[in-house]
């Protein structure tokens, strides 16, 4: 009897020391510095979010930082189907290196884009709301899709990776446009990767 137990506490042994070094290994991958200031929007006074610039489109719309869930988020109400209203930051990157931005999102509706920017880069995704999400995201990578879908009123980490190619500055924006609705950004983070 114990012959066959041994062997089966070895292989549970294996594996447990595999997963841990899979675990090590992706914390060390997603161990770079946040190049966002504030992106969980934790540090607000006096309707705005230390770091971040308010763009507003059109009168009517609005930015503002409430709590859900007990997080603070960043949520940007259009009151008209034209013009947007964005929150930006400048971030300093280094030539040549690989990027990735990532944040969570939800809308009620309408489309939202989130973007990397400055002459020579111009990075962008855009979403927007549909009942039913497609096929495609199941079987291959998103990134190629014009616009990504997200269910109404659900959240969704969405991401980029990108390369900076010459840029040592670039604006990262967030926001909504042209369609009526709410849209909510939060743990908005610009890291380097291999």
């Amino acid at each position: 009897m114990m012959k066959f137990k041994l062997p089966k506490v070895l292989l549970l042994l294996f594996i447990c020391g595999a997963m841990a070094n899979c675990v090590l290994a992706n914390a060390a991958n997603a161990d770079g510095k946040n190049l966002i200031t504030n992106g969980d929007f934790a540090h607000v006074a006096n309707g705005k979010a230390d770091g971040w610039n308010i763009l507003k489109g059109e009168p009517g719309s609005t930015v503002s930082f409430p709590l859900e869930a007990k997080d603070t988020v960043a949520r940007i109400d259009l009151a008209q189907n034209k013009k947007g209203a964005y929150l930006s930051q400048w971030v300093n990157l280094e030539p040549h290196q690989n990027y990735r931005l990532s944040l969570r999102a939800k809308m009620s509706g309408g489309k939202l884009t989130f973007a990397i920017g400055n002459t020579g880069l111009n990075k962008r995704m855009f979403g927007e709301t549909r009942e039913e999400l497609p096929m495609s995201p199941y079987f291959w990578d998103e990134s190629w899709l014009n616009s990504i879908p997200f269910v109404p009123d659900q959240w969704r980490a969405v991401s980029f990776d990108f390369n900076s190619k010459d840029v040592t500055k670039a604006l990262v924006s967030l926001g909504g446009f042209f369609v009526t609705g709410s849209y909510y950004f939060d743990d908005v983070t610009l890291v380097k990767i291999p």
